[in-house]
Formats: structure tokens, sequence, C-alpha cells
């Protein structure tokens, strides 16, 4: 986000708000921003890419077994406030494209690759995980690359299991499972989600 358009939201802000809480919230935005300023220089290591306009609220981890495997866009907004931190596990590759927003409890776990598209939502206590975690009988773990498409929205508590696309724009319902391909513009709900209707 430049100066310019921030400048500009600033007075939109103001004409609505006032002066007061113009400034509350000002302190507020470069809180967040000063928080994703310093959870980069944490991770460093690992994230390999950062955009500008970075914000972090309350607690975010980040666990990484490789170096270079984080890129995360512009615009970004990670939230880990209310005591439901959030948390990133990445053993392969996690891609965090522009504008993305992931919401407090929200776990990511990345042992394969996994891709959040531009404007991607997460809603509280999302769960992503491109594998098994572990073998069923002692035979192979099972791993797969998630993609959540642009636009894309999941809602509170859904869980997208190994090997699954969230088409650009789909909506997931409350709680449901993703275990299957979600297609582009469609709601989809239930365990295992389902297709709903289209948008």
């Amino acid at each position: 986000m430049s100066f310019k358009s921030l400048l500009r939201k600033a007075r939109l802000y103001y004409r609505e708000h006032g002066i007061r809480e113009t400034f509350r919230m000002s302190r507020r935005y470069a809180t967040w921003r000063l928080r994703g300023m310093m959870f980069l220089l944490r991770h460093h290591q690992a994230i390999n890419n950062s955009g500008c306009a970075i914000k972090v609220r309350g607690d975010v981890n980040l666990v990484s077994n490789s170096k270079d495997s984080v890129s995360i866009g512009d615009a970004v907004e990670i939230v880990g406030n209310l005591g439901r931190s959030t948390f990133f596990k990445v053993g392969g590759e996690l891609e965090i494209a522009d504008e993305v927003f992931v919401n407090r409890g929200c776990e990511i776990y990345a042992t394969t690759h996994v891709t959040l598209g531009y404007d991607a939502t997460l809603a509280p206590g999302v769960i992503i995980r491109d594998s098994d975690m572990h073998s069923v009988d002692g035979g192979e773990v099972k791993r797969g690359s998630v993609e959540i498409g642009e636009g894309a929205r999941l809602g509170t508590r859904s869980i997208v299991l190994k090997d699954v696309t969230v088409g650009k724009g789909a909506v997931v319902g409350a709680g449901s499972v993703v275990v299957d391909d979600v297609p582009p513009r469609t709601i989809v709900a239930g365990n295992p989600a389902e297709v709903i209707r289209s948008i």
C-alpha cells in the first residue's frame, strides 16, 4: 500500500469518525505494522520474500524446518489475539499472496506446498494440512499440496486436507471438512464438504 493511498484512507476515515477516533486508529495501525516488521525480522531465515504493509496482531507463531520456505505478499494481515494464537508449521513451502487475511486461531501445516491466493480470507480456527501428519499401520505418510484460490473464503473452524484446491471465489461453510477440490464460485459445506450452490 503506497503512502498516497494510506493518506487517502486516513482522510476518508477522519471525515467519517473525527480526529479522536482517527488518532486512536492510527496508533493501532502503527502498532500492527511494527509487529509485522518484528515478525519478519524474527523469522527472517525462513522468509525468502516479503511484501510491504504487513500487519500482525497478537500471538502469531512460525516454526520452519527449512530456510527460505515462506513467501508473504503485500498488505497481508495475520491475527492471533483474544487468547487464540495463530500457528504456521512449515517443512515444505508456504506462499501467502497479497491482501490475504488470516484470523485468530488458524493452523497451517505445510509439509509440501500450501498456497493462499490473492485476497483469500481465513475465519477464526481454520486448519489447513497438506499431509496426514503420520502413517496408518506403518505405511507411508500421504501428502499433497493445498491451494486456496483468489478471493476464497474459509468459514470458522473449517478444515482443508491434503491434495485439495479451493477454487477462485469459493466459500467453505463453517465447520466443514474439505477432502476434494472445490469448484470456483461455489458454496460448500458439511463433513465431507459438498457443493450447496453456485454463487
